[in-house]
């Protein structure tokens, strides 16, 4: 995984002697690969099966006449 590699490499817990950082856990690499590999688990079951609930869609919540401009 590209994600896992750059996490070890890049990401650092900060130091503990800043009172205004994050709790160490929510910035250590393993906590933040665990939940990578949690993500990972579940993402298939985010989309529906049916390829018609997958296809994109323009969604345009003020579409009417006046908003269409074709140009020949």
């Amino acid at each position: 995984q590209r994600e896992e590699a750059w996490i070890r490499q890049y990401a650092t817990t900060p130091s503990e002697d800043r009172p205004q950082a994050p709790s160490a856990t929510q910035h250590d690499p393993d906590s933040h690969i665990a939940l990578l590999h949690k993500f990972i688990e579940v993402a298939p079951h985010l989309l529906p099966d049916d390829p018609d609930l997958k296809a994109p869609y323009l969604w345009h919540t003020d579409l009417h006449a006046a908003n269409l401009f074709v140009r020949d």
